[in-house]
């Protein structure tokens, strides 16, 4: 433990450590209980909410697609032009 490099890195290991290991205590005993039941809150006030407009907004977008025809028509037109010709099969 002579040369002083070592001592500071493993000062600064341990300190990081500690640190560490305090975040998580304080975590698990105080912050993940409150989040929790924040999140638990949340969920019953605007969780119909959100469901139904996730819901609608997949209707909606399943309904904007185009239909099965129209998406091999747009295929095959991009295959034309990337292949250079206008032949299609």
């Amino acid at each position: 433990m002579d040369n002083p490099i070592v001592v500071i890195l493993l000062t600064a290991l341990l300190s990081s450590v500690f640190t560490l290991g305090l975040a998580l205590l304080v975590y698990q005993r105080y912050l993940k209980r409150r989040l929790e039941s924040e999140i638990d809150r949340l969920s019953r006030e605007w969780g119909e909410t959100i469901e139904e407009r996730v819901r609608r907004g997949v209707v909606e977008g399943v309904k904007s697609l185009p239909s099965t025809e129209t998406a091999i028509g747009l295929v095959r037109s991009g295959l034309d032009t990337l292949m250079g010709g206008s032949d299609s099969t």
